[in-house]
């Protein structure tokens, strides 16, 4: 009887209010005047109804958001008339519809994700029409709950059992009532419920035994237009009215279906409360039509009560409601359930979510096995058998089948996540996700893990069109296949190679901090400090700031900086870091570069940084060597060096300057960006307007590789921290990853990022696990997306804020921290990390860096493929004391100080050696060891004689005491 006393561990469930962005709206829904819930979800979709002349439903990804109006809206024309009812079905996510006396039609919603283009798609044309008589005035359906393509529909006198799959009628159950308005199977699937007569009465049916009712229900005593009935793990709720117009909720136990076990009252309204249950957790969900709140209540099938947790109240009256598939939960957000509103021009998904201390981890106790998929057949239910469906386990690390203990054989492990951590990268389904990258195992005699190939053939190439997974606001929803764009090959992927253990041995392990078992950044508390006056330079004037929205309208080296200027003729102003000043008054020197200007970089790995590479948009890439005798802004000059110029003749100038080299990299297409490769000297990777990216040898001015990376112009490019990949974004909003080294077939992922065309960033973060994307959603909002590099797999997606200008990520290797600037951020800062010894040095703030100014490989070497180690040097000035040196150090102390060492005694050299050896004395050497250490605290801790303190003051004298 402990379940007595036992809480709910769903009894705190918080409804999480999305804001406009992430809500659907401007969606031609109107007014709706209709008998049924409205909108309905599959695994992958949204269907829902349209206001309008017809039965028209609308279809969207179950990931949709943002804007979508009635042209951008994927419609069904189903019926001439109005819609009664619609639902997808169990397992296979087909449409079923009905309207009045016309056929029951099933739709295949799949044709939504293999459109071809941006343009919604319009399906008139049902894979099967199903006639069930003649005049038969269709009301509801009730898709079967474990066998597949078997549904219940609900006519004006008689109730039907339909196979999809062989288009006929097996069951009809008869029997006297009127209007049947709701249907629902059991989870077992032996029993049909049904509510008739505007919802005062109910009925079960066992179809396969009788096709009269087995129980008759008295449910609600008032006349309204509508009601609902379901089964909940065998009991039942309905939904209606009483007498006096009052919402009523009756709840039924198994045990007893004569009269409702509990009765809850709501409000007097004219709208019905929509049941929506959640068989896993028991959470009931009351939504009511045309109310602007709804109802989250639990269901305890122990003890069968109905407890009311909160409402929650909405910005706009309900048309409609539904709940998704447990397939679609974010469980890594705590997310149980999620229900989706339909008001008359949007649908607003309310996440429902369990508090917790942390989601770091999965948390089992909140998500128990669901159902995945049927087993059973219309034949084998026919002749008997109940058959329950396989389930799986919403864990993304590793999930099995759990009725396989029950029928006697263990099945093949299924992994399933939600579609925002899908894996669809054809890895094996029992590899754990890396969900924390720095959580890193290396072991040393460990075998390189064998990846399976979707090729049969390892390494050979795939020249066919990609089919790529296209989401919608950067969600993996859609799929689509890219026909009338030139085809971009693809290289399958082969077995990953071996790695040496000295490279595995050398990647570097984050600095983490564990407080209450949570493990937590050294950097949350990382302090940003404003650069003052004389550490920046001023008086700054005629700006570009016209540039390309692809373009850097900025770049720095170790000594200087170099800032576009306005005008056509390409000027580029070189400042000094080492003496910020005032920018004198007058015409700033710069360099001429003869043509507007897209992007330019520093050399990372020339003498002194002095080599800026310039891409402009007649297509040529200069070079430029800045010469140290030419003063730059902000040099510093001695007091003899001002004498000097004064008499000498006037020092050359940057307008002077020539090119170091000339090169004609894009035929005369405009350069949108360019990128030094991190490793390799002398080799970059440039992306055109075109779409093209070609990587050059700039030392021996030869292109290495040409290929279309797009069909339109690249917005960004990256590479991988080892410079072995390239990641690029384009305008065709599409997320590429290339490896260069293996030819012109390089290009081995891709997938549909972007809602905007605007632009867009991407960098390689976490030891070239992940991917960041900052980017622009529909609504114009600022966003920052995690992707997983193998398969692209959404992780996680941020919003910033609204604007206009491109925020431009910048990663450090070394701390994993993430810097964001935009268009507008007018002061200069600095970050540091409060500490309080600051006198030493701290390792775990400043991990061994990454060299980045040095080359691994010469360009000759990069092209072979040749192997190469990332180089790490050590921060730690010389002479410094380490802040956990000195710590363990001090506890030392305080351990030589608690036990003093005893001159004359030498400790055993194999004792150091071999931790499990221990040094046994004998008796005598204790009794001295003893002996000596007492001595050692005696002489540290101050004896005391025993006197008190008023022992030592003196008194009166005894003549002066009197009785």
């Amino acid at each position: 009887m402990a379940w007595r006393f036992t809480p709910s561990k769903y009894k705190n469930t918080t409804p999480k209010v999305p804001k406009k962005e992430e809500t659907i709206y401007d969606l031609p829904v109107g007014n709706l005047s209709c008998t049924n819930n409205a909108i309905h979800s599959s695994d992958h979709n949204l269907a829902f109804l349209i206001d309008g002349e017809g039965g028209k439903i609308g279809l969207l990804p179950l990931e949709a958001r943002g804007r979508f109006l009635h042209h951008q809206t994927n419609i069904v024309y189903a019926h001439a008339t109005s819609i009664s009812d619609f639902c997808f079905t169990e397992f296979e996510n087909l449409l079923v519809t009905c309207a009045g006396t016309e056929k029951m039609k099933i739709w295949q919603c799949s044709d939504v994700l293999k459109q071809t283009d941006d343009k919604p798609v319009h399906i008139s044309d049902a894979i099967s029409a199903i006639t069930l008589g003649n005049n038969v005035l269709l009301e509801c359906l009730s898709p079967h709950k474990t066998v597949s393509k078997l549904i219940a529909v609900g006519s004006s006198d008689a109730i039907f059992v339909v196979d999809l799959e062989n288009e006929a009628n097996i069951i009809e159950l008869n029997a006297d009532y009127d209007r049947v308005q709701s249907l629902n199977w059991s989870d077992s699937g032996s029993l049909l419920t049904a509510s008739a007569k505007k919802g005062r009465e109910g009925y079960i049916f066992d179809p396969r035994a009788s096709s009269d009712p087995v129980q008759t229900l008295v449910l609600h005593s008032g006349m309204g237009r509508e009601g609902r009935i379901l089964f909940t793990n065998e009991g039942i709720v309905s939904s209606g009215f009483t007498n006096n117009r009052v919402q009523e909720v009756l709840l039924f136990d198994p045990r007893n279906w004569t009269q409702p076990i509990q009765k809850e009252i709501f409000e007097p309204s004219t709208g019905l409360l929509i049941p929506l249950y959640d068989r896993d957790t028991g959470l009931l969900f009351l939504a009511g039509k045309g109310s602007s709140k709804f109802t989250l209540t639990e269901i305890n099938s122990s003890k069968w009560t109905l407890t009311r947790l909160q409402e929650q109240p909405v910005s706009e009256q309900t048309l409609g409601a539904c709940l998704i598939r447990k397939m679609s939960c974010d469980v890594m957000t705590g997310e149980v359930q999620r229900i989706h509103q339909l008001t008359k021009n949007s649908i607003i998904p309310y996440q429902m979510c369990v508090p917790r201390r942390s989601y770091k981890d999965f948390h089992s106790d909140l998500y128990p096995l669901t159902v995945d998929s049927s087993t059973a057949t219309t034949k084998g239910w026919l002749s008997g058998e109940n058959v329950e469906p396989s389930k799986v386990s919403l864990n993304p690390n590793n999930a099995h089948i759990s009725n396989a203990e029950s029928n006697g054989h263990v099945g093949e492990p299924v992994s399933r996540t939600s579609d925002l951590s899908a894996n669809t990268t054809g890895e094996d389904s029992n590899t754990p996700r890396k969900i924390h990258y720095q959580d890193v195992l290396v072991k040393n005699d460990s075998p390189a893990e064998e990846n399976v190939s979707p090729n049969p053939h390892n390494g050979t190439t795939n020249k066919e069109s990609i089919t790529s997974k296209i989401p919608v606001n950067g969600n993996p929803t859609e799929v689509r296949s890219c026909e009338n764009v030139a085809p971009i090959p693809v290289k399958m992927r082969a077995p990953p190679k071996s790695i040496p253990t000295a490279i595995l041995q050398e990647r570097k392990i984050r600095p983490k901090s564990c407080v209450a078992g949570t493990i937590q950044s050294k950097f949350r508390h990382v302090e940003a400090s404003v650069a003052t006056k004389k550490d920046t330079f001023t008086n700054l004037r005629n700006l570009n700031n016209r540039m390309p929205m692809e373009a850097n309208p900025f770049a720095v080296s170790e000594k200087y900086a170099a800032v576009p200027l306005q005008g056509t003729a390409g000027s580029l102003a070189i400042f000094e870091l080492s003496d910020p000043v005032k920018v004198p008054d007058g015409i700033i020197d710069a360099i001429q570069n003869g043509s507007p200007i897209t992007d330019f970089q520093f050399n990372p790995f020339a003498d002194r940084s002095n080599e800026l590479a310039v891409a402009l948009e007649n297509g040529t890439l200069k070079l430029w060597e800045i010469n140290d005798q030419i003063p730059c802004i902000g040099a510093p000059k001695t007091e003899e060096e001002t004498a000097e110029e004064n008499s000498e003749p006037a020092a050359p100038k940057l307008a002077d300057l020539s090119p170091m080299k000339v090169i004609d990299v894009g035929n005369g297409k405009k350069i949108t960006c360019l990128r030094y490769n991190p490793v390799a000297k002398g080799i970059i990777c440039v992306g055109l307007a075109n779409g093209v990216m070609a990587v050059w040898n700039l030392l021996e001015e030869k292109c290495i590789l040409e290929i279309p990376a797009h069909t339109s112009g690249v917005l960004s490019l990256a590479w991988s921290t080892d410079g072995k990949r390239v990641a690029t974004v384009g305008r065709d909003f599409m997320l590429r990853i290339f490896e260069p080294q293996d030819g012109i077939d390089c290009c081995v992922s891709e997938k549909k990022v972007l809602e905007s065309s605007r632009g867009a960033r991407v960098c390689f973060v976490c030891q070239d696990e992940l991917l960041l994307l900052t980017s622009f959603s529909k609504t114009s909002s600022r966003q920052c997306s995690l992707y997983q590099l193998d398969g692209l797999n959404l992780l996680h997606n941020e919003i910033i804020d609204v604007g206009t200008s491109m925020i431009v990520p910048h990663f450090d290797y070394d701390t994993s921290v993430l810097f964001l600037t935009g268009k507008g951020d007018r002061t200069r800062v600095s970050f540091k990390v409060p500490r309080i010894k600051k006198d030493m040095f701290q390792r775990d703030v400043f991990p061994n860096a990454l060299i980045t100014w040095k080359p691994s490989l010469t360009g000759t070497e990069w092209e072979t493929n040749t192997a190469t180690n990332l180089q790490f040097c050590d921060l730690c000035p010389v002479g410094t004391k380490e802040f956990d040196n000195a710590v363990r150090a001090q506890a030392e102390l305080g351990k030589t100080n608690a036990e003093p060492k005893v001159e004359g005694t030498v400790q055993n050299p194999k004792a150091s050696l071999n931790p499990q050896h221990t040094n046994k004395e004998s008796p005598i050497e204790e009794a001295d060891l003893k002996l000596k250490t007492e001595k050692g605290w005696s002489e540290r801790i101050h004896k005391d004689d025993g006197a008190l303190e008023q022992d030592h003051v003196e008194g009166v004298a005894e003549s002066e005491w009197t009785e």
